[in-house]
């Protein structure tokens, strides 16, 4: 192939890679997208967007396979040597077998060429390294006889990083945005909502008068039953409010099988815990501490959610996906379980743990229809 059928190529895949940014909807996808088209169009077997850790290691944040996102065990599979090298040299390398230089892991980890390229923000970019403003490493690999690095990949690496960079910088502020704005709505303004005495006034709810004003000394977990559309939420609020264990905050919980979905909302992540997590979550729990956590509808949790939420309940302890320090996280939170729910039918068919309902059920209050 000569230089000029090489440069035409990397204008067209570089086409390719603009024009598929170009329509992405979704800007917390872009870069997904971007790396997507990369190895789509090197015919690589895997790209990732590596950043710096804070303890200065880059780890990937990105990590694509051929259109699907990399599994954590996969994620690790990645030529540190030829990254830190990429950095080091602010330029595009490319390991080959026989090179020059050596790296023990891609060998083990069976990759025949590995190409880096550093991505370099902007001034403002929140990750950049402030001596030579490289926020991370554009990276892929090849593990397959039938395509391998080329002059021409390493002129498209080298080209697309710019767009790479961007990518990463705008859908990093936009995750950071998103999860301000959702951790904004998620503790009801104290106008929103009527009081204790608002709403026992003319409710008909004089018959488990006895059992709210029990609730409100107590400080153990309490269990609100009824039919939709009784208020089960709108009273555990405003007896966490009565109670004084501020600040509220409420889990809507859906009916995803998805376990990481649902840790990532009750516990948090961290930044990098899977491909595309651009910025730190804080978990309804360590938003609730020191004070109150409604649960909706307990009973849309899975089994496995529900074994997590038994041991924070047990122990106080929870870790975020992603979290690697040796010592979990702890919050002092007072759970307010409310479900629509026949909770008795639930224990059991095995829908719901008995050791969890025993937990939660510390005080339960029955709503009439």
């Amino acid at each position: 192939m000569t230089a000029a059928v090489d440069e035409a190529w990397v204008l067209q895949a570089l086409g390719n890679v603009l024009g598929r940014a170009a329509r992405v909807r979704d800007r917390l996808t872009l870069v997904d997208e971007c790396v997507d088209a990369i190895v789509e169009e090197l015919g690589a077997d895997r790209g990732m967007v590596l950043v710096f850790h804070p303890e200065g290691r880059p780890f990937a944040i990105n990590a694509r396979g051929r259109g699907r996102a990399l599994t954590a065990a996969e994620r690790e599979e990645v030529s540190a040597t030829v990254v830190e090298r990429a950095i080091a040299e602010r330029d595009c390398v490319i390991w080959e077998p026989g090179g020059s230089w050596a790296s023990e892991s891609v060998v083990r980890l069976g990759i025949l060429t590995a190409m880096a390229v550093p991505l370099v923000g902007t001034a403002s970019a929140a990750d950049a390294d402030k001596a030579t403003g490289t926020t991370g490493a554009l990276y892929v690999d090849f593990r397959s006889t039938l395509r391998t690095a080329t002059p021409a990949g390493r002129q498209l690496l080298l080209r697309a990083a710019p767009l790479v960079a961007l990518a990463l910088e705008q859908s990093r502020a936009l995750a950071v945005a998103s999860e301000r704005a959702r951790e904004a709505t998620l503790r009801p303004t104290e106008m929103s909502l009527p009081t204790l005495h608002e709403i026992f006034a003319g409710s008909g709810l004089s018959a488990i008068g006895d059992d709210v004003r029990a609730a409100i000394a107590g400080s153990g977990p309490v269990l609100v039953l009824g039919e939709t559309g009784t208020g089960k939420t709108v009273l555990a609020h405003a007896l966490a409010e009565a109670s004084g264990r501020s600040p509220v905050v409420r889990a809507l919980l859906g009916s995803s099988d998805d376990l990481n979905t649902t840790t990532s909302e009750l516990f948090g992540h961290e930044r990098g815990a899977f491909s595309g997590a651009l910025a730190r979550r804080v978990g309804l729990v360590e938003l609730a501490d020191g004070g109150t956590l409604i649960l909706d509808e307990l009973l849309n949790l899975s089994l496995p959610a529900l074994k997590l939420l038994l041991d924070f309940t047990q122990f106080g302890s929870f870790r975020p996906l992603g979290y690697d320090k040796l010592s979990p996280k702890h919050a002092a939170v007072r759970i307010f379980a409310c479900t629509n729910g026949d909770v008795d039918a639930a224990v059991a068919d095995g829908r719901l743990r008995e050791d969890l309902y025993y937990r939660l059920a510390g005080a339960t209050l029955r709503l009439p229809p």
